[in-house]
């Protein structure tokens, strides 16, 4: 856990890391689709 700030930037880290199915399994976000595209929206 302590050797990934080390070795990642920021970036490196999210696009290595947080797929999909993490951020649905941590329920960090809810997706909604408006029209062609996903959109991230705000949670109530």
């Amino acid at each position: 856990m302590f050797e990934v700030p080390e070795l990642d930037s920021d970036i490196s880290f999210l696009r290595n890391y947080l797929t999909k199915d993490l951020v649905n399994d941590l329920d960090m976000y809810i997706f909604e689709k408006k029209g062609l595209e996903w959109k991230i929206t705000d949670k109530s």
